[in-house]
C-alpha cells in the first residue's frame, strides 16, 4: 500500500512538472477573489487582479489563450506569445482567433471589432457588414461562426433582421478599414 501511494505521488509530481515545463504561463490566485497570470520560468506577473480563475489553453504552437468569465454571458480573453513573450490586452467576448495571423475578432457595444493581438497595430476597427446584426441580448449571440481566411479576409455567418435570417459573407479587412 505504501509503495502504491509513493508511486502515485511520483507519477503525479512528474505529470505536474511536465505540464509546467510545457506551459510557459500559469494561474496564481493569492486571494480568494483575485488571480494573476505569471510567467512560469521568471515569476513575472503578466496580468493581475482577474476577478475569477481563468483557464489557459494552447491556441497554436506558441500562442496561449487566457480566458476568464465575467458573468453570463460575458468573458474576456488575452493572448500570450511564448516566443516573443508578448501579452495582449484583454478582449471582451471573442468570436474568432487566428494564432497564425495573430488577429482577433470580438464584440463590444453592439459592434464586431477586429484587432491585432499584439503590438502597435492593436487598434481595433469595426467590421462593416452588408446587413445589420439581428437584435439580441448580447451582440455575439447573433454570430453563428467567424473565421480568418487570410490576414486580410474574414468569413462570418450571422443572424440579421427581425426574422433573424441567416446570412454569411467574406469581408476584406484591407478595404474594410477605409
Amino acid at each position: 500500500m505504501k509503495l502504491l501511494r509513493f508511486f502515485c505521488i511520483v507519477v503525479g509530481l512528474s505529470i505536474s512538472l511536465w505540464a509546467s515545463a510545457k506551459n510557459p504561463i500559469k494561474v496564481v490566485c493569492p486571494t480568494s477573489g483575485t488571480c494573476n497570470i505569471i510567467e512560469t520560468k521568471t515569476g513575472k506577473v503578466l496580468i493581475n487582479t482577474l476577478p475569477n480563475k481563468p483557464t489557459i489553453n494552447a491556441r497554436g504552437e506558441n500562442i496561449f489563450e487566457i480566458n476568464t468569465s465575467c458573468g453570463s454571458p460575458c468573458s474576456h480573453s488575452a493572448y500570450y506569445d511564448a516566443k516573443s513573450k508578448q501579452i495582449s490586452k484583454l478582449f471582451p467576448d471573442v468570436v474568432a482567433v487566428s494564432p497564425i495571423y495573430k488577429k482577433v475578432l470580438y464584440t463590444t457595444k453592439g459592434k464586431i471589432l477586429c484587432s491585432s493581438m499584439f503590438g502597435p497595430n492593436q487598434v481595433p476597427y469595426p467590421l462593416k457588414m452588408k446587413n445589420p446584426l439581428a437584435r439580441t441580448a448580447v451582440t455575439f449571440s447573433a454570430i453563428i461562426s467567424a473565421e480568418f481566411l487570410s490576414p486580410t479576409q474574414v468569413k462570418i455567418a450571422y443572424l440579421t433582421g427581425d426574422n433573424r435570417d441567416e446570412t454569411s459573407e467574406i469581408i476584406d479587412l484591407a478595404t474594410d478599414k477605409k
